[in-house]
């Protein structure tokens, strides 16, 4: 009951301050007096692009599709203000906190101020989730690159086709998402953000070995970047390819979030069709980082290649939700240095 009062106070409080300007509404309130988080609240907000929100004193400038997550100390209450340019909303709050600490979410989207408490125990829940969607792809031998039903729209890179042999690994069944990405690193860099199952982006390829590291030290696992090798041979299929175009089909809209189906934005992970190897989204949503530099391909056989020993440029695969359909094959391959605007996301391998 403590937590269903805190929460029904904070919306009294954030209703009356806001009639002229804004409507609030509830959402997921805490059920019963063991949940002891503060419920998600949004506010919605007209009329004005920019906002100052004041925490303890220290105040934060918003402007529409910033996200800022703040990690919360044990047992220590928030004051919140809501301020908008040149003065300061009758809006003040304490939070209920749970013991434990967590993280509280406050981003600005299409005008609107969302408020999003997870408790640390939520956070470690979404962790411990991770594990169990990891597929595990059985070694075998392939032909990586521009093979027959790739059709004549390959680039240079592509070339030549080379045979590779792979020992089994584990890959993500989906792309790591906004949620995982905050409940690990505890913020959001996403250009696309206030989505929790949508695939984390604008992420550097470096952002992202901080993040391997840190969520290795909270599993005592050996998380990592697939190898280009791996990637290309788990979106084909691995040893259960039909030898399609796209990863998991030849009609590119049943398995891709892509240019012509995308709104040009991303889309929560799993909603289009898998491939045959029960994995989702290899092909568009977002373009997936891999551990290697880039290189040019040898026609030689090779046996679990891991790329160039250096160079200026990582590998990156698999299109995105802004991608022509041609850059949305199995076989297209693209480098940039470590920088992470645009549709930059990433899977994990084990």
């Amino acid at each position: 009951m403590k937590a269903d009062y805190f929460a029904f106070l904070l919306l009294v409080i954030l209703g009356i301050s806001f009639t002229s300007i804004a409507q609030v509404s509830e959402k997921g309130a805490p059920t019963n007096a063991s949940d002891s988080k503060l419920a998600s609240v949004q506010v919605a907000w007209t009329g004005y692009k920019r906002v100052n929100i004041v925490i303890d004193g220290s105040s934060y400038t918003f402007k529409a599709g910033q996200v800022r997550v703040l990690q919360l100390r044990p047992n220590i209450p928030l004051e919140v203000f809501i301020e908008r340019p040149g003065r300061r909303l009758a809006v003040k709050e304490f939070l209920l906190i749970d013991p434990n600490g967590g993280d509280l979410l406050i981003s600005i989207q299409d005008d609107n101020i969302v408020f999003t408490y997870k408790t640390s125990a939520e956070n470690e829940q979404i962790i411990r989730e991770i594990a169990p969607n990891m597929v595990a792809i059985e070694g075998g031998t392939f032909w990586m690159g521009f093979t027959w039903e790739q059709e004549d729209e390959y680039k240079y890179n592509e070339k030549p086709v080379h045979e590779v042999a792979l020992s089994g690994f584990y890959i993500g069944k989906y792309e790591v998402t906004q949620a995982q990405w905050r409940a690990v690193m505890g913020n959001n860099p996403s250009y696309f953000g206030n989505c929790d199952n949508c695939p984390v982006e604008s992420v550097s390829w470096s952002d992202v070995k901080k993040f391997l590291r840190k969520l290795n030290e909270l599993t005592g696992k050996n998380y990592r970047l697939p190898t280009e090798a791996e990637w290309e041979y788990a979106a084909r299929g691995g040893n259960k390819s039909k030898g399609y175009k796209y990863s998991g089909s030849n009609a590119l809209g049943t398995v891709g979030w892509y240019l012509d189906n995308s709104g040009e934005k991303t889309h929560p992970v799993g909603q289009k069709a898998p491939n045959e190897l029960g994995i989702y989204d290899m092909t568009g949503n977002v373009f997936e980082w891999c551990q290697d530099w880039y290189g040019d391909y040898r026609s030689r056989t090779q046996t679990n290649p891991s790329g160039p020993s250096s160079g200026s440029f990582h590998i990156y695969r698999g299109g995105s939700s802004g991608s022509t359909a041609k850059d949305m094959r199995i076989s297209g391959r693209l480098g940039r240095l470590s920088g992470g605007p645009g549709y930059m996301g990433f899977r994990l391998a084990l």
